[in-house]
């Protein structure tokens, strides 16, 4: 996220996104018709990764200068437990490994953001490339 806009950061080699011309520095519009903003991407993230996952997602994406355009992309959605217990009588496994994943997709939305802040910095002179800036990116 750069203010309230969200772009790509990377785009996974071989992946169908790469096949159908994502960039890095694209900036996405809407996934399934949901506008990401930095108030409500951990919400699209845990619905689409762990609450709802999907075999594709329709993606409306802008190149840097370039018109709108809207992707039907592919994803990978691996099997997971049909039946989840969420009464605790498993000893908390179940309420853990979803906890659990749902902070891992929030630490990675977090560490991207700053990536995007040092990033942006670093193009717009405001900051000069050092090896030591590396841990900024840490969230402890």
């Amino acid at each position: 996220m750069v203010g309230d806009s969200c772009f790509m950061l990377r785009v996974k080699p071989g992946s169908d996104a790469e096949r159908q011309g994502v960039h890095r520095g694209d900036q996405v519009l809407s996934i399934n018709g949901i506008a990401p903003t930095r108030e409500n991407l951990w919400q699209i993230n845990y619905l689409f990764w762990i609450l709802s996952p999907r075999p594709s997602l329709r993606v409306v994406a802008r190149a840097p200068g370039g018109e709108p355009r809207t992707l039907d992309l592919a994803s990978k959605v691996r099997e997971r437990s049909k039946i989840v217990d969420l009464t605790g009588a498993d000893g908390g496994r179940d309420i853990g490994r979803l906890v659990r994943e749902g902070e891992k997709v929030g630490l990675q939305a977090r560490a991207n953001e700053r990536l995007v802040e040092i990033v942006t910095k670093v193009e717009r002179g405001e900051l000069q490339q050092d090896p030591r800036h590396i841990t900024e990116l840490r969230l402890n």
